[in-house]
């Protein structure tokens, strides 16, 4: 998530190009280091928005996945729950 709205926040800074990437690419690898959870196909994620082109909507659609894959496992684990 910090990976995509880092690379969206370089785009919005910067505009479509090489340095957003570069930019985006070094900022969210700092912050996998500070947070201590390393994930390298973060990377892309940063990448990916900060070379939109045409889809500045993009960021949104993608938060829209990840809040709909968060209440999926919490209704997986509240019917694991009331199974139990």
């Amino acid at each position: 998530m910090s990976a995509a709205v880092i690379g969206y926040l370089m785009y919005l800074l910067l505009g479509p190009g090489y340095l957003t990437a570069d930019t985006s690419m070094i900022i969210a690898i700092a912050v996998m280091i500070g947070a201590k959870a390393m994930h390298p196909p973060a990377v892309s994620s940063a990448m990916i928005f900060a070379f939109q082109y045409t889809k500045p909507n993009t960021l949104m659609l993608f938060i829209s996945a990840v809040v709909l894959i968060v209440i999926l496992i919490g209704l997986q684990r509240a019917s694991h729950w009331l199974i139990r």
